[in-house]
């Protein structure tokens, strides 16, 4: 606005100007005549300018200059015109059109500046706006009071900044999903690195293990051959001599037992199953190892319960394998039920497919080793060691089997004793691998 006021300020001074040089020369009248010329020339100026100066609807800043400076200069002469005709040869005419003319000669180049000093501004605010984007800044809207030239460089210059904005937004995007990658690639190694040590800790455990449970017949074995070799059993009766050989067939089938759990048990870890599966039912498996360990729980004065639910649904299993996950549950059990207690064989049809479970009446596990009996050669306390005697293998061997079949094995909730329940699923949901 204060070139406006600045235009208002040359047309008072002109007209001041004109007025007193009229009033001086040919009196008040003509002041007057004067003053109306003047004041009516230069307002019109004045007006032309302030529509121009609103350079939104006009156009290029081409057709912007014209029309202020072709306007202003085509008002002012045509005023001069009009002052000429109407006018003489008298002193006083001639004061007004000297008036007339200097405001003309005053007020079109202020029009001129007015135009160009509109057009500066947009640039300056469009030079700000690139020079914050340039700092970084992509909050900024280029925004001008035109629409000419200098607008469209305003709208370029946003078009820029959206694709600055967007290009930054994909390059953060991109940044993050490598951070993402690097940080799961991190946390793969990291999982690889912790399976590894605890693959190699169980290795560790596994041959801590085998060498204990080896140490003991080994042991039995160095004496009692160190006693045959001194002719101690040669001083003996045929009955101790008997009684030696027993102790080492006894000794060298412990040592055969261990041996052949520990490959059975490698093989499984190494996802060798060792037997084909068919699908079926698991009663006639159940009834069979029942049958075949009666004369155990007989001898330990064991009594065994059979509880199966009759038509059992399918499931693919290899019968053998399942048999001998069977066997080693009821074996426990019967180590570790005390003459006159009860062994308890059940099956039946579950959500996910059929459970079986063995349950005794023996002492229980401590709740705080229920999850690590299934570790192999797991020791815990005398309730803990659920595995068959002599080898800390029997549980193990038998979480590998059923979970080979796509199933989970785990210790169940009893009011007494001791129960070990898994589970296997349905036929067709099972992998089919052999």
């Amino acid at each position: 606005m204060h070139e406006l006021r600045f235009g208002l300020l040359l047309l008072g001074m002109t007209l001041s100007t004109g007025v007193a040089a009229s009033a001086l020369s040919s009196g008040v009248a003509v002041a007057l005549v004067v003053a109306a010329a003047t004041a009516t020339i230069g307002t019109a100026i004045v007006a032309v300018t302030g529509l121009v100066r609103a350079r939104g609807r006009i156009g290029p800043i081409g057709l912007q200059v014209a029309l202020g400076a072709g306007g202003a200069t085509l008002v002012g002469t045509a005023g001069i015109g009009l002052v000429t005709v109407l006018g003489g040869d008298a002193s006083g005419d001639r004061v007004a059109l000297a008036s007339v003319g200097l405001c003309v000669a005053l007020l079109v180049p202020w029009t001129a500046y007015v135009i160009g000093m509109a057009v500066g501004a947009d640039v300056d605010r469009i030079s700000s706006g690139l020079m914050a984007v340039g700092e970084g800044d992509r909050d900024v809207r280029l925004d001008t009071n035109g629409g000419d030239q200098v607008s469209r460089l305003a709208e370029a210059g946003n078009q820029m900044i959206d694709q600055l904005t967007l290009r930054a937004a994909e390059r953060d995007e991109a940044q993050r999903t490598r951070q993402d990658l690097l940080r799961a690639m991190v946390d793969q190694l990291r999982e690889r690195a912790a399976e590894r040590d605890a693959a190699e800790e169980q290795r560790k455990e596994l041959f801590v293990g085998v060498s204990h449970d080896l140490r003991t017949p080994l042991t039995s074995l160095q004496l009692l051959v160190s006693a045959i070799r001194d002719d101690m059993a040669s001083l003996a009766s045929r009955q101790e001599r008997a009684d030696y050989a027993d102790q080492m067939l006894a000794q060298i089938a412990s040592l055969t037992q261990l041996t052949e759990q520990v490959f059975e048990f490698s093989r499984l870890e190494a996802g060798d199953l060792g037997g084909s599966r068919v699908r079926m039912s698991i009663e006639e498996v159940i009834r069979e190892t029942v049958v075949q360990t009666r004369p155990s729980a007989a001898a330990r004065d064991v009594e065994l319960e059979l509880d199966v639910s009759e038509g059992l649904p399918a499931v693919e299993v290899a019968p053998d394998r399942i048999a001998r996950v069977l066997h080693n549950l009821m074996q426990n059990a019967l180590a570790h039920t005390p003459p006159g207690g009860t062994v308890r064989i059940a099956a039946r049809t579950a959500q996910a497919g059929v459970e079986a479970e063995v349950s005794d009446t023996g002492s229980g596990i401590a709740p705080s080793e229920r999850e690590r009996i299934f570790e192999p050669f797991f020791r815990g306390g005398a309730s803990a060691a659920r595995t068959t005697v002599g080898t800390g293998l029997g549980l193990a061997i038998s979480r590998a089997i059923v979970e080979a079949h796509g199933g989970r094995i785990w210790v169940a909730g009893a009011e007494h004793g001791t129960t070990i329940r898994f589970g296997l699923p349905f036929a067709g949901e099972a992998s089919a691998d052999a």
